[in-house]
């Protein structure tokens, strides 16, 4: 099983912890020696909602510590009195709102992109699942007895608190679907998507564009196979989010368009469904309990307040 996402951020606010008071005692470590760290996450150039996680991870830490008596029960209570940095009140950044991918960027890019990636974007797009889902993809996870598939992942954001992720995979993405699954038939738990597939697709191409003989019949030498026998590193077996969405910025790149990552699809995908079936039907498929949350990704359609207050107004 991969690793959560979260293991990352748990991780760099350990090293920080480390870099500057790896040789300290734990007990020693005070509520001014975590304003330090705060400060220093704030120099390194980190967003004010990344740097009060950081600090909670490591107030976590503490706490866990005393739980089983590593650290004095005093030393993680103290700790609890450092603030969280508040909005407008720091000289730490705030996020970037994540806008939808526009529609003319994303058919640009997918032109340059091999097709299972491309693929990739496409049931994204059709399904508003998050990037890790479309990586996560296999037969074995898909309902097929209906009309419309259900998909549900057995790793997902939220699945560490017990939550069943449910997808509903329509006619588009389905069509999309069918070849890979096809392709997979005989291994269901195999991942639909990968960077091996992709590399096989690419040496056949490769292959059969250079099938030009000389005079003798034989393939130019320039023109032979020189791929190496036994790589050191071979090409994985999934997709993860970081290697999917690399391969979007590269074909950006190639496209001549500005870069996005494959977090914006379902941004565009959110967008597209609450402007044709409303907010409500926008939070069903993107899996959210609350509307508060789909309307972060999903953006307002304006056109249809103009319409309304050009009815009403």
């Amino acid at each position: 099983m991969s690793q959560p996402k979260s293991f990352a951020h748990v991780k760099k606010a350990m090293e920080f912890l480390v870099k500057h008071y790896g040789r300290e005692l734990v007990d020693k470590f005070a509520p001014m020696s975590l304003v330090f760290i705060q400060k220093k996450l704030v120099e390194h150039g980190y967003a004010r909602p990344m740097v009060n996680r950081y600090i909670g991870v490591i107030k976590r830490a503490f706490k866990h510590g005393a739980k089983f008596g590593w650290v004095e029960p005093s030393t993680s209570y103290a700790l609890q009195v450092v603030d969280n940095l508040k909005k407008g009140r720091t000289k730490a950044h705030e996020f970037r709102d994540i806008k939808p991918v526009d529609p003319g960027v994303f058919d640009k890019t997918l032109a340059k992109l091999p097709k299972r990636i491309a693929d990739m974007c496409r049931i994204q797009r059709n399904s508003t699942m998050r990037p890790q889902d479309v990586c996560n993809l296999r037969a074995c996870d898909i309902d097929r007895s209906g009309d419309i598939w259900i998909y549900r992942p057995p790793n997902h954001k939220t699945a560490y608190l017990g939550e069943v992720l449910t997808k509903y995979i329509g006619a588009q993405a389905q069509a999309i679907l069918m070849s890979y699954l096809l392709e997979k038939e005989d291994a269901p738990e195999a991942f639909l998507f990968s960077p091996a597939d992709t590399v096989r697709d690419r040496n056949i191409e490769r292959r059969r564009n250079r099938k030009t003989l000389n005079k003798k019949g034989e393939v130019q030498p320039s023109q032979k196979n020189r791929r190496k026998g036994n790589p050191k590193k071979q090409p994985g077996t999934q997709y993860t989010t970081h290697s999917y969405s690399r391969a979007i910025i590269a074909a950006c790149k190639k496209a001549g368009v500005e870069e996005w990552t494959a977090n914006r699809i379902r941004h565009l995908s959110a967008s597209e469904i609450r402007k044709a079936h409303g907010l409500e039907a926008a939070q069903v498929m993107c899996g959210h309990k609350r509307a508060s949350t789909t309307e972060i990704y999903a953006e307002v359609d304006h056109g249809a307040g103009i319409e309304v207050a050009r009815r009403f107004g």
